[in-house]
Parts: structure tokens; C-alpha cells; sequence
């Protein structure tokens, strides 16, 4: 072992001088200036990969604990239905079934339970395989599980399957790969070592004697599961079918199965891993006692268990163990106690001191649910071989400079031992060779790569253990931020950029950023300002930007002023670029809390996934400034009034100026709101709009203040707005046993959505009579005009006239006003002689410009250009006064 500045571990000192052993911890090197670490070092980060007779527990990975033999069977859960040819995996302590015969057909469902004390929980359905499928390969890679080959209803499958396994281990969807095996197989094995997957022998015949002895591999290519072409390495000596296959200490370990006549075998057959996935000629190892076939194999805490299967007399109920160190010369052990009954293609799995083997076909020939496990005889000694491959670090987010790797491990050089290897992958994520870095600590990277993935593979003796505590990857050119800093003046820019890789606050003090500094923010991480000055110093020609660690948007959390930053103290956010923010609960790039800071000048506040500024309570002055491009709105304004000046709200996905109350009132100087969904938007139209004033451009896809629909239920005035007003759901209004009378001032266009009904008055029974009244009264050089937000005829299902219009001495008025482009009407009069219409023109609807359903209730129009269908007879003349207007019967 290189000696790198090695500290002691006290406890690992004492041991030294009392038992002669020694046992080094090495730390990682101090990481300052222009250099960022990510450390794995807990149960959660080492669980995010994938190990091999290695247990993961209290923050470290080691080797399992021995086992010297097996005790009796026992039952646990069964099946969820009886199957043979079935497969299992493990991921955890969870382990997953798929597929199998269960005597009417083959399945293509998939479960999971929970291994545990006494064997395994009950079974819990999943997303259901694309096929059904029997005698297939399933196994456990990083992140995934695979589904492989297999029996089909209809013949052999080359196709494979993967689906993710979720932080809680249920499975997401259930996708075919872009690649296939060499050809459909069934009866074949398949394992995953050091981030391959190798499939070994098999059969592509639909004969029940046949097999094959090809070996493939294919690497797990990337983060999404996908997987490299299969490439053949060295065959087996033989033929096989229905064997058995694990790994250990980086050895393939083939056990019996039948050749290609179909003759049982008690070979035993190994071959070790190369790192670049081929594997070497094939050895032979002690063979088993009994040439036997589909039988259970399991390798866990030291120990080979061979269980069940076929032989040359029929099914076998005998259990053989090994020590699997003692491989190539195996000493094979019977069982004391045996199966309950005799069985074949049963499904095996393990956790640590246990062997499950479920279900299977027994002497009847048919498929049964029974599940029996059996508990290992644990000892005080290690398992000698283990392996753990790590999660790679993905906190990079885009290709950098790695320096190194550094970590702490604890071993006794006197009885184990261990190597580090790594691999790299650029932004594609397609691995590139395995590195072996010895036990070099720190271990020279010097290479500029995306992704890195290690692998520590464990040599030991019965005694003691190899113990790795952390691992971390040094990044060059950032300097790291994390936690409080109020101990820094300044954020300088000759320290730029800055990387936060844990939240940051500034909470007292007074802070300066100066012009042209850098900041990246890691995922689920952001900048609290709290009771400080914070003054952000940018320039129009060195900004300061806040930004993510990547491309992507919406990872990091933006930037908080909370309710104690303006207590005493004060903040100016001058040329500063914050962007691709969004992230968390508050959805946004700048947040402010109950606080009138910080002054924005010269500021771009661009593509969050989420909105641009949410003002919560905040009454900011904003200048000279650009909000843009944010997947939701540039500000979001909760009981805030802001100050609006020089600045624009451009290209947003809902609107530049989203206000979700009705107190809110901004103040506009020389805006430009366009290029938004809406441009200004309100969430009800229960409210009297302030006059909009200081707003240049207003060109939106959607003309007008935008409001939500929803009820009028106190007397409201829509001013004159010179943007207009659009109604995106249904208004009504109504009071209740009263009237409520909502005026639109002259000179307005109100544009209505295509669902966006206008009513007056309602009734929902004798005792829920509700009055409404509308005036609108333009003049005749200011009309109102009433229209579709999609300009088309149709556009609208236009103003309903209920009949308790007239409730309450409720009255409305329609003057020099513009109704057009109606569904079915523009105005539809239902019992009641409102409104009053006076000098408007209503047409181009696709149907009726203004249909009335009682003939008794005409109301009185006068001046006007329209024309109107009555339904269910003719109505007194004397109620029309103008020549303009045709009248007609509908029928």
C-alpha cells in the first residue's frame, strides 16, 4: 500500500498494540480552493449500487459473515399461484418474481416481497411483463432488473426487458431494449459482475434435450438502463441446459444441467472475469455427488447450495453445500434434512443467512406454490471474496476536470486485502475500460469526463475484514460553498466560479458579490438571505449569474429572501442573471417572503421551471430589468405591490404577471408585457380592475387582462382598460334572494374563451333565487364590444339571460355595445324581458344572434342591427321599435 498521508484511527492503534496487527485508515486530502468534493459514505449512497457477498450496513461496506453449514427446512408466504420455470432477483431486501407455468399457461406477471426473519412477506403484483414468458433469465444489474430470452406462447424470445427499480423498490414501466440476444434462448443462466451481464448456455431449439455452450456479455451502457451489443466470450467445455450458475470472487461458477442429449451432468465448471467483461478458458472443479438438472443453486455467506432438480431416476428432494473458498477443490456436503417433497425448476434466491427456494413441479408434474427456506450456520469468520460496485457519481452534471479519488477503508494487510478499479464516461454515459488503481489513495484521474464508477473488490481471510467507509471524487476549477456564509465578506471573483453543493445562506453581516462572479447550484440546493446586507455588484459587462450546475432546468431551489431581510438591513440585486431555477416548493427563480427586499436593477430573471419572482407580502421596486422564458409566469404575486419600471415580462409560458388574489395591485412605468400565453392575469372575475397605465407592448397570444371565471357576487366595475379584458371560464352573476350588478365602462372589448359563458342571475330552488344585473353602456364613439378570445364565429356560447334576471328588480342594460361571434347565440333570453338593448349591433354568431325562449318575454330593443328568433310563437310587435331589427319564429 502507497503511503499518502495516512491518519491513524485510534480504536484501529489500541488494536495494533494489543493484538500486532496494522490497521490504516487513509482520509481524504483537504480540499480548498478551486477544487469541489462529492463524497458516498452513508447506508444510502452505498445501497444506490450493487454488491456481491458484501453487506452494507452503519455507513460502511464489508464483507458478510461465513457460513459453515445449513439447518432444517422450514414453509414460509407461498407463491401467489402455483408456477414452475418461474425466475427470481434480488435487489436489497426485496426480491422480485416474473413469469413461469402455472399449469394452464405461462404468466407474464411480476411480483415483489420482502425477505425477512423466517423467509419472505406476502407477494405484491407489479406492472405486468410485455409477454408471457417461462424458463426466461432474470437478474438484478444496477438500478434495473432485466428480464432475458425465455419461452414464449409461441416460441423462443431473443427479446429483453428492463424496468427501473425506484429508491423504495417498486418497479417503473417495463421496457424492451434496443438490443437482443445472439439468438432466442431458454433454459439459459444469467448473472451480473462489474457493471456486465452475462448469459450462459441455453438452448434456441424448442427440443426439451437440447442445450448449447455459448457465453455472452453485454455492458449496462449508461444510466437508462440500456445495454451494448452481446459479444461471445470463451464456451463452456460442454453443452448445458437447466444448470445452475452464480459468481464468486469473480468467478462464473457453472454447476450440472443436461447436454445436448439431454444426459444429466455433475460437472462443475468455473472461469474468471477479465475487466473488459470476457472471461477465460473454463476449468473443472470438484463435481457434484449426483448428475442432476433444474435444480436450485445459490451462493451466499461462503457457501454453494445445491437444491432439488432432476436426475437420471426422477426428481430429488438431497441438498448439497460447499465451501465456495475452497474452490477449485470443493468439498460437497449432504444436507442432513431434505426438501419437503422432491422438485424441479423451482426459483432460489438468498439474504444474508437465509436460502429460499419456491415453488417448482413436483412428482405430479404439476406446478405448486410451496416456499420453504432454510437458515445458514453463521460464524465469527468473513467470507474470504466479495465485491461492491458502486452508483456512479452523477453529481457533475456536465463533463469537468477530475483530479482524483480519495477514501477511507480499514483493513488488516496481515490477513485481507482489496483493489480499487474506475471507469469514465463522457456526457453519451457510454463506460469506457475499467481502470486498476491498485490501492492508490489518492488515485490520479487528470481527465476531463462526466460520470465515474468505482469498483472495490474485497481478498480476505477468516479473520478481521475490509471495511470502506467513503469514497470521494475531486473535482477541479470551482470553489465549493455549503452551509453559512456569514464569515465571508465577499464572494470574489478571482474564486469564481463557485459551486453549492449544500444549501447556503447569508443570515448577518454584510456580504459583497462582485461583478462577474459565477455561482452553480447542485440539485436541491439554494441561497437563503436572511438578516444581512447583501449587495450583488454585478455590471452590464461582468454580470453576476446564479445559475445550475447544468444545462438542465429545475433542479436547484433559486433564491430566498426571507421575512428577516429587510429587518434593518437592506440588499440590491444589480446585473445579476438568475436562471433555471424551479425546483421545490417554491417553483421559482427569486422568491421574497414578507420582505420589501432586495432593489432589482439590470436583472435577468430567466427560464425557471416555475416562475421567474414569486413576491409573497413584497412590495419590491424592480427597474430596468427582463423576465423571460420561465416554463410558468415572470412574477407571481400573493398580496404584493410592486413597482414596475423600464422592465420586461417576455415569452412565459402562462403569463408575464400572474396575480393569484385580488389585492394585489402593481404599478406599471414604460413595460412591455408580450409574447406570453396571457400577458397580465387574474384569478376571478369578482373584482374591480384597476386602469392598467405604463404598459407599451401588450401582444400575447391571448388579447386582453386575462381573468379565471367564476362568480360576481358584489357590485364590481370592469374601468376602461385599453389592453381589454379576456374571460377564460364561465361568470355568472348572482346574490343571493338580492342582485349584485356588475358595469363595464365604455370603450372595452372583452374577449371570452371558448367555454367562457357570461349569466345574469341563476336558481337553484325557491329558496336559492339569485338576481344579477349587467350594465353595459358604451357610447357612440366608445363602444363596448363583446367578442371571441379565437376571433371566430363561434368562438364563444355567449350572454345568457336567466330568468331570474328580472328578480329582485334586477334590470340590465346592453348600449352601444358590439355582441358578435356566438356559438349558438350571442344572446340568449331565457323567461325574462332583460336586457334593455339599445343602439348595438349583434351578428355573425353561427347560429342565432339573439334567441328568446318565450314569446311573452321580448325585452325592449331599440336601434339596434340583429336579428331575433323566437321560440314557441309569435310576441307583440309593439315591443320592437326599430327597422333594423328582423324579426323571426324559430321552429
Amino acid at each position: 500500500m502507497k503511503n499518502y498521508l495516512p491518519s491513524i484511527n485510534l480504536r484501529s492503534y489500541f488494536k495494533i498494540l494489543l493484538n500486532s496487527l496494522f490497521v490504516i485508515i487513509v482520509l481524504s486530502p483537504f480540499s480548498g480552493y478551486s477544487q469541489v468534493s462529492f463524497t458516498q459514505t452513508s447506508d444510502a449512497d452505498f445501497l444506490a449500487g450493487y454488491q456481491e457477498n458484501a453487506v452494507i450496513s452503519g455507513n460502511n461496506v464489508y464483507l458478510s459473515t461465513a457460513a459453515s453449514g445449513i439447518n432444517n427446512w422450514l414453509s414460509t408466504t407461498e407463491l401467489p399461484q402455483t408456477l414452475a420455470g418461474h425466475q427470481t432477483c434480488t435487489w436489497h431486501s426485496y426480491v422480485y418474481l416474473s413469469g413461469g407455468y402455472n399449469g394452464i399457461e405461462l404468466s407474464n406477471a411480476v411480483y415483489r416481497a420482502t425477505m425477512q426473519a423466517g423467509g419472505n412477506s406476502a407477494w405484491t403484483a407489479y406492472n405486468i411483463l410485455p409477454t408471457n414468458l417461462s424458463m426466461h433469465a432474470m437478474i438484478t444489474g444496477h438500478k434495473y432488473i432485466y428480464v432475458i430470452g425465455g419461452k414464449t406462447e409461441s416460441g423462443i424470445s431473443d427479446k429483453i426487458y428492463f424496468a427501473l427499480i425506484n429508491a423504495d423498490g417498486t418497479l417503473g414501466p417495463w421496457t424492451e431494449s434496443s438490443v437482443t440476444l445472439p439468438a432466442g434462448l431458454w433454459g439459459h443462466k444469467a448473472i451480473y459482475q462489474n457493471g456486465f451481464i452475462y448469459v450462459v448456455g441455453g438452448s434456441d431449439q424448442l427440443s426439451t434435450s437440447s442445450a448449447l455452450n455459448t457465453v455472452y456479455y453485454a455492458k449496462q451502457t449508461g444510466q437508462d438502463g440500456e445495454l451494448s451489443s452481446f459479444t461471445a466470450t470463451n464456451s463452456l467445455p460442454d453443452n448445458r441446459n437447466g444448470h445452475g450458475l452464480v459468481c464468486y470472487n469473480n468467478n462464473l461458477i457453472v454447476t450440472g444441467g443436461f447436454d445436448n442429449s439431454g444426459t444429466k451432468q455433475s460437472t462443475v465448471y468455473y472461469s474468471s472475469l477479465n475487466m473488459d467483461g470476457s472471461c477465460t478458458t473454463w476449468n473443472i472443479s470438484t463435481a457434484i455427488p449426483t448428475a442432476i438438472s433444474n435444480h436450485g443453486f445459490a451462493c451466499n455467506n461462503g457457501l454453494l447450495t445445491v437444491i432439488g432438480g432432476e436426475t437420471s431416476l426422477g426428481l430429488n428432494d438431497e441438498v448439497y453445500y460447499a465451501n465456495v473458498d475452497d474452490l477449485p477443490a470443493l468439498s460437497w456436503n449432504l444436507a442432513v434434512d431434505l426438501l419437503y417433497e422432491a422438485r424441479k425448476d423451482g426459483a432460489t434466491y438468498t439474504s444474508n443467512g437465509q436460502v429460499i427456494f419456491a415453488g417448482g413441479e413436483n412428482i405430479s408434474t404439476l406446478p405448486i406454490h410451496n416456499t420453504r427456506y432454510v437458515t445458514l450456520n453463521l460464524t465469527s469468520n468473513k467470507v474470504h471474496h466479495g465485491s461492491f460496485l458502486s452508483n456512479p457519481f452523477l453529481q457533475l452534471g456536465e463533463v469537468r476536470d477530475i483530479i482524483d479519488l480519495s477514501y477511507s477503508i480499514t483493513y488488516n494487510p496481515a490477513f485481507n486485502n482489496y483493489n480499487l478499479y474506475y471507469r469514465l464516461a463522457t456526457a453519451d454515459q457510454q463506460w469506457g475500460s475499467w481502470i486498476d488503481a491498485s490501492q492508490n489513495n489518492p488515485e490520479i484521474i487528470g481527465q476531463t469526463q462526466q460520470y465515474l464508477q468505482y469498483l472495490i473488490t474485497y481478498d480476505g481471510t477468516d479473520d478481521d475484514n475490509v471495511i470502506l467507509h467513503d469514497m470521494t471524487i475531486n473535482i477541479d476549477g470551482y470553489t465549493q460553498l455549503s452551509g453559512s456564509l456569514n464569515g465571508i465578506d465577499t464572494l470574489k471573483l478571482t474564486e469564481s466560479p463557485y459551486w453549492v453543493t449544500g444549501d447556503i445562506s447569508f443570515t448577518g453581516g454584510t456580504h459583497v458579490v462582485e461583478a462577474g462572479v459565477n455561482i452553480l447550484f447542485s440539485p436541491n440546493t439554494g441561497l437563503e438571505i436572511g438578516q444581512a446586507n447583501m449587495n450583488f455588484d454585478g455590471t452590464a459587462a461582468d454580470p453576476i449569474v446564479l445559475t445550475s450546475y447544468s444545462d438542465e432546468q429545475g433542479v436547484w431551489n433559486g433564491l430566498h429572501f426571507n421575512t428577516n431581510s429587510d429587518n434593518g438591513v437592506a440588499s440590491t440585486l444589480n446585473y445579476v442573471t438568475i436562471e433555471k431555477a424551479g425546483n421545490g416548493t417554491r417553483n421559482a427563480n427569486l422568491y421574497c417572503t414578507n420582505t420589501d427586499e432586495p432593489q432589482i436593477l439590470y436583472c435577468t430573471i430567466n427560464l425557471a421551471d416555475g416562475h421567474g419572482l414569486v413576491l409573497n407580502n413584497s412590495d419590491l421596486s424592480i427597474d430596468q430589468s427582463v423576465f423571460s422564458q420561465n416554463t410558468e409566469n415572470g412574477i407571481y404575486l400573493i398580496n404584493s405591490n410592486p413597482s414596475l419600471s423600464n422592465s420586461d415580462f417576455t415569452s412565459n409560458g402562462i403569463a408575464g404577471i400572474k396575480i393569484v388574489d385580488l389585492v394585489s395591485v402593481p404599478n406599471y412605468f414604460n413595460c412591455n408585457i408580450y409574447n406570453n400565453l396571457y400577458g397580465i392575469y387574474y384569478p376571478s372575475p369578482n373584482f374591480s380592475f384597476p386602469v392598467v397605465t405604463g404598459v407599451n407592448n401588450y401582444t400575447n397570444t391571448v388579447s386582453g387582462i386575462a381573468m379565471d371565471g367564476g362568480d360576481i357576487t358584489s357590485d364590481q366595475t370592469w374601468p376602461y382598460n385599453s389592453l381589454g379584458y379576456a374571460v377564460l371560464g364561465g361568470i355568472k352573476i348572482v346574490k343571493q334572494n338580492s342582485k349584485v350588478r356588475l358595469t363595464i365602462a365604455p370603450g372595452n372589448t372583452i374577449y371570452f374563451d371558448s367555454l367562457a359563458q357570461l349569466q345574469v342571475g341563476n336558481y337553484i330552488h325557491y329558496l336559492n333565487e339569485y338576481g344579477g344585473e349587467l350594465f353595459a353602456n358604451g357610447t357612440a364613439d366608445s363602444l363596448i364590444t363583446f367578442t371571441s378570445i379565437n376571433g371566430l364565429p363561434g368562438g364563444w356560447p355567449g350572454i345568457y339571460f336567466h330568468y331570474n334576471s328580472d328578480s329582485f328588480g334586477s334590470v340590465s342594460e346592453l348600449t352601444n355595445c358590439v355582441i358578435e361571434k356566438g356559438n349558438n347565440y350571442n344572446i340568449f333570453i331565457d323567461g325574462s324581458i332583460q336586457p334593455r338593448i339599445d343602439s348595438c349591433t349583434i351578428n355573425n354568431s353561427i347560429q342565432y344572434d339573439i334567441l328568446v325562449n318565450d314569446p311573452n318575454s321580448v325585452p325592449h330593443i331599440t336601434n339596434s342591427i340583429t336579428e331575433v328568433f323566437i321560440n314557441g310563437g309569435v310576441q307583440s310587435i309593439d315591443k320592437m321599435s326599430s327597422p333594423k331589427i328582423s324579426l323571426q319564429v324559430k321552429k
